[in-house]
């Protein structure tokens, strides 16, 4: 998704650089959202494996914080990866004064 995204991004930068512009701020958020994502994941995955002791509830809550994130708060990536790759169109066709 991110990885398409880019390369949409790319591409529309080589030939339209108004349309890379008008998606720039979505494929930002997306990056956010999708390193987010990567690095509870990364945290999630070593707390799993430090789940005894005495900090045991502290590695539950990152288990379950990234469990949350990737329920919750992830899948916005899908709508703003569509946004990315195709949604500068109706950006740079837009009259401002009708704004």
């Amino acid at each position: 998704m991110l990885k398409e995204s880019t390369e949409s991004l790319l591409k529309a930068g080589s030939s339209r650089q108004d349309a890379a512009m008008a998606v720039s701020v979505p494929y930002l958020m997306l990056c956010g959202y999708v390193i987010g994502g990567w690095l509870l994941a990364k945290s999630s995955a070593i707390a799993a494996k430090k789940m005894q002791g005495a900090d045991k509830a502290f590695y539950e809550s990152k288990v379950h914080t990234a469990r949350f994130y990737a329920g919750q708060v992830l899948p916005n990536a899908l709508a703003l990866a569509r946004v990315v790759q195709s949604g500068a169109v109706s950006v740079i066709t837009t009259d401002a004064a009708l704004i």
